[in-house]
């Protein structure tokens, strides 16, 4: 029992020494860590950007690498799918007026908190052909926004160029909650349609409740199809009778919604929204002429 415990006793001696003898010193790395780190310079606008970063938890940048924007999930897009530009920072002040009017300030520090990515980037010119639809507002990767008009060409930005740039950053804000699970489709909502693999006509499906073709199939691409419509749309214009099947323009009228059905899910809509602290069709309404 004794040579048991004095053995014991040398094993951990020897491993008492063996973690006090360090064979190499601790040396820092040569290349930078991962992060970001404000303030980037020494513009008045970095002082609104830091504000950004300490009361809502994202980082506006208008210095990254490369990579930032192409690397995306598990691919890398190449000058084929995305071109940009750096903003200039001679606009990053116009830039942010337009960003923060246009999109942040309808959220409260809250939402902002929960359902920004890590980073927005500021870019000059944008040209996206990643998808089957071209953008030039916003580009959305995994941990990151990237918005354009950095530079020259927003001092001659028009009004629909304005309200397209805000409806584009507001529905990709709006998927991404959606998307991390931060929305849900309520069942007031839910339950207003009959869900099936049944593809309606134009001329039936306002009827049923539907914005657009093949929304039938499921409650969730339904009511991504409401928000976008309501996102993109002030109110007055979804209350404008018509009867233009191609068209928005009057789904709140008995001319399109002849069963009130898309009243109801409207109100859904509109009412889960609210609950949540955003005023879904504050936005739409937020229309420059």
């Amino acid at each position: 029992m004794k040579r048991i415990l004095l053995c014991s006793s040398i094993c951990l001696c020897l491993m008492a020494m063996i973690a006090c003898h360090d064979e190499s010193a601790l040396t820092p790395t040569e290349q930078p860590e991962m992060g970001y780190v404000l303030p980037q310079g020494n513009h008045d606008f970095d002082k609104r950007i830091v504000a950004w970063q300490e009361k809502a938890n994202f980082f506006i940048l208008y210095k990254f690498a490369d990579k930032d924007i192409r690397w995306q999930y598990n691919t890398w897009l190449d000058e084929e799918e995305i071109t940009y530009t750096f903003a200039d920072t001679n606009y990053i002040n116009k830039q942010l007026d337009l960003i923060e009017s246009k999109f942040l300030n309808f959220y409260s520090l809250d939402i902002l908190r929960e359902g920004m990515p890590l980073k927005l980037m500021l870019l000059g010119q944008l040209d996206d052909y990643s998808s089957y639809v071209h953008k030039h507002n916003i580009y959305v990767n995994f941990d990151g926004f990237a918005m354009a008009w950095g530079d020259n060409s927003i001092d001659n930005m028009t009004a629909a160029q304005r309200n397209a740039f805000k409806t584009d950053v507001n529905q990709a804000f709006v998927k991404r909650l959606m998307d991390n699970g931060l929305l849900q489709v309520p069942e007031a909502f839910s339950k207003v349609s009959v869900y099936n693999s049944v593809s309606y006509s134009r001329d039936k499906m306002y009827g049923l409740g539907f914005l657009a073709l093949n929304q039938s199939r499921d409650a969730i691409r339904d009511f991504n199809k409401y928000v976008e419509v309501i996102l993109s749309n002030p109110k007055s214009f979804l209350e404008s009778p018509s009867t233009n099947t191609f068209t928005h323009e009057g789904i709140l009228t008995d001319a399109k919604d002849v069963n009130g059905l898309i009243r109801q899910k409207y109100k859904a809509v509109i009412e889960y929204f609210n609950s949540l602290g955003i005023d879904i069709q504050g936005i739409g309404d937020a229309v420059e002429k």
